[in-house]
């Protein structure tokens, strides 16, 4: 049949599924998966470079204009983790290529947070967002990729160039569930606009002294140091204008505004627990009456972990429901209980 190419200027272009898998994508090359041949080759190749490299994992391109019959192939031959990317905030589309791999990356929560943390949406909003996201995709959430930039789009300071609001959003990456997958650059403060502008020369920037370098290479030592991945998602707090949750005993607190804000919530930690900001010697907080109040600052992120040692929360993540704000565990497997009996 005619050659046919579809580009980003068609009203259909994501919709029409038969021109996504068939059509080339703005004119590369496109490979006939359904020719035993083409399928044979593929095959052999991604078995023979996985076995000669001992590469562990797989991130999988423009997975959408492949059919999804030939990548359950593909990665059952691969036999290895892999991660595609299907570039769309169609939580239903998305979903129906997980299970022809292990996992895609979590782009309707990269939208969510670049809009809360550019004042697109308030954190009201995200909050029932996350709440979807989570009774959507269930516990393979937890093996989606969170990510605030790529090669694909502008990158975040180009949207607003507000260092303080980029922090907050990494930082809701980091710690949301999920693979975390930290774009380079983003430490070292790039702005660039659309592909190829997105796309910066890294080494003759690279500083390793930078506040946002030294800031991220802090949260990635808490997060390994507290195995934050072995805990729930809790939020404690969602306001218009803050929000807060904790994995483990790591608490999160985020603000978008140009003032500072006075903060009262429930936490879960021991009575009396003395928590410490890690990016300050000094500030503390007390637990009282399973309550903290905090000072945050205008579009400011503060990380509070426990002064002393505590003992973990002995819990796990529960199917796909996550804590909402002020409610206990003991809520929680209540509302569990009662979900389950409704839906029976």
């Amino acid at each position: 049949s005619e050659m046919c190419i579809r580009d980003s200027n068609e009203p259909d272009w994501k919709t029409n599924q038969w021109r996504v898998e068939n059509c080339r994508l703005m004119g590369l090359p496109d490979l006939k998966t359904e020719h035993p041949y083409v399928q044979k080759k593929i095959i052999n190749w991604i078995k023979k470079i996985i076995k000669h490299y001992s590469i562990d994992g797989l991130r999988i391109d423009t997975y959408p204009e492949v059919p999804k019959w030939f990548w359950k192939k593909f990665t059952q031959a691969a036999d290895v983790f892999s991660i595609g990317e299907v570039f769309d905030d169609r939580i239903d589309f998305i979903k129906g290529y997980i299970g022809a791999e292990n996992s895609v990356l979590n782009y309707p929560l990269f939208f969510n947070i670049r809009d809360a943390f550019t004042g697109k949406m308030n954190f009201t909003d995200l909050s029932a967002n996350i709440a979807n996201l989570f009774n959507s995709f269930g516990n393979d959430i937890n093996y989606m990729g969170t990510f605030i930039d790529n090669h694909d789009n502008k990158r975040f300071l180009n949207l607003t160039y507000c260092p303080l609001c980029l922090q907050g959003a990494f930082t809701f990456s980091l710690f949301f569930p999920g693979i975390p997958i930290f774009y380079y650059g983003d430490e070292q403060l790039f702005n660039g606009g659309d592909d190829p502008y997105c796309r910066e020369e890294l080494w003759p920037h690279m500083q390793v002294n930078s506040p946002t370098f030294l800031r991220v290479k802090k949260l990635i030592e808490i997060r390994k140091a507290h195995k934050i991945w072995q805990f729930p998602y809790i939020e404690v707090h969602a306001s218009e204008h803050s929000f807060a949750f904790m994995r483990g005993n790591v608490l999160l607190v985020f603000s978008f505004s140009m003032t500072a804000q006075k903060l009262e919530f429930r936490v879960h930690y021991p009575e009396n627990a003395t928590l410490h900001e890690i990016s300050s010697k000094t500030e503390t907080l007390k637990v009282l009456n399973h309550m903290v109040n905090i000072t945050l600052p205008g579009n400011g992120t503060k990380v509070y972990i426990p002064s002393q040692k505590l003992t973990q929360p002995n819990i796990r993540p529960v199917s796909y429901t996550h804590l909402r704000a002020h409610e206990t565990r003991e809520d929680l497997v209540c509302r569990l209980l009662l979900e389950k009996k409704k839906h029976n």
